[in-house]
């Protein structure tokens, strides 16, 4: 039954296996979601012995549709010494963190090391590389160890100094009072003033800063003609509430053959509501400012509250400008402005005003000099304009002549 080289047969042996197309369409893969990864600060009390665990918490999120899923991730971790030290003020760590699919949280833990050294509270970071099947919101989070120690108050004085000389005036009797006189009896009525500043030079006048943003201008000699020099409300909207103003003025350390002062002062923004300014003011005329003087703006700074804004500022005799300002307002500090030096506030800052145009530069002994300029509100780095931090309100501060401190 076969022709003589089988080739019918052969044919009808491979149709009847299949071969064809049956017309069906193929099968949907489910869609898989990789989810973002994304790590936050923490904060843990130090203790005096033993250990204690500073937990970072890792969030992973994803929105798969219907039917789909989330991938198994993983990422890398370190720790990375900041102001604490690895080995003495916590143990160093570092591994894979496996996120199992659906995972939504899990936490990094690292061990702190506690001891009863009266020190400021330290820093460590711990930083996300290498994500698998993940993509990184937050890669880097700060881990804060609060110091809990104190030591004995050792102010006042162990023994009563041998003294001859210095004498102390009689105890004052119950009806005793204090006078005052009136220095300038013929001057016009101030509206909250805020700061006396002599001018330096020959002949000088005193400049009064008034809260409203008007400085006042008067000889000693002649106090009844007080005249207005500047106000800062002519253009600039300023935000007098609670603690604001027009709160500090610096002459320029080469002042009056550089025709320049430097003020600080706050305005009304929006989210937040007030914000510092700094500024320089190259005047065209020394005596009536007018339309020829320009304003050119240094450093902003966003305030959290509308008191604890500090304000001061002036020049040290190394010819750099101090700027004073508070944590940022409210109760007890409560956004922690003052321990955080990606923040302006809560520091004394000191920058270089000299041969910058318009700008500022960082003296290159400030503790963060090399950073990135910061403002008006949260840094990536620490600012480089900090000289000192952890202040709560700077309001009025000035330089020991005898010591430059």
């Amino acid at each position: 039954m076969r022709n003589a080289g089988g080739i019918l047969i052969l044919s009808f042996l491979l149709a009847s296996c299949g071969g064809g197309s049956s017309g069906s369409a193929p099968t949907a893969q489910p869609t898989i979601v990789n989810p973002v990864i994304a790590i936050s600060d923490a904060s843990v009390i130090e203790g005096d012995t033993g250990t204690a665990t500073l937990s970072f918490n890792v969030t992973a999120t994803a929105s798969p549709p219907a039917g789909g899923s989330i991938a198994d991730a993983s990422v890398d971790f370190s720790t990375n010494a900041d102001s604490a030290d690895a080995g003495s003020d916590f143990t160093a760590r570092s591994g894979t963190l496996l996120i199992p699919s659906g995972t939504t949280t899990l936490t990094i833990d690292i061990e702190i090391v506690g001891d009863t050294l009266e020190e400021a509270d330290e820093r460590l970071t711990v930083t996300l590389t290498n994500p698998s099947n993940a993509t990184l919101s937050r890669a880097s989070a700060i881990g804060t160890i609060l110091d809990d120690d104190a030591v004995a108050s050792t102010t006042g004085l162990d023994t009563r100094p041998d003294n001859q000389t210095c004498i102390a005036p009689p105890r004052p009797t119950a009806d005793a009072s204090v006078a005052l006189t009136d220095a300038y009896p013929s001057l016009p009525d101030l509206t909250a003033p805020t700061k006396l500043l002599l001018e330096p030079g020959a002949n000088p006048r005193w400049f009064v800063l008034q809260k409203t943003g008007q400085i006042i201008t008067f000889s000693p000699n002649a106090p009844g003609a007080a005249s207005e020099f500047l106000d800062l409300n002519d253009t600039r909207n300023l935000r007098t509430n609670s603690e604001g103003g027009l709160l500090g003025m610096a002459f320029h350390p080469n002042y009056p053959t550089t025709p320049e002062i430097f003020l600080s002062y706050t305005v009304n923004h929006t989210s937040p509501a007030m914000r510092s300014v700094i500024s320089r003011w190259v005047l065209d005329d020394l005596n009536n400012p007018g339309a020829g003087s320009r304003e050119e703006v240094l450093i902003e700074i966003n305030q959290d509250f509308d008191n604890h804004n500090g304000g001061d500022i002036d020049f040290g005799s190394d010819g750099f400008l101090y700027i004073g300002l508070g944590d940022g307002g409210s109760g007890n500090d409560p956004r922690q402005r003052a321990q955080d030096t990606r923040h302006l506030l809560g520091a004394m800052l000191r920058i270089d005003i000299e041969g910058t145009g318009a700008g500022y530069a960082i003296p290159p002994d400030n503790p963060f000099a090399g950073n990135p300029q910061c403002g008006p509100s949260a840094n990536a780095n620490d600012c480089p304009e900090i000289f000192a931090w952890g202040l709560r309100n700077p309001w009025r501060w000035a330089f020991d002549g005898a010591t430059d401190a």
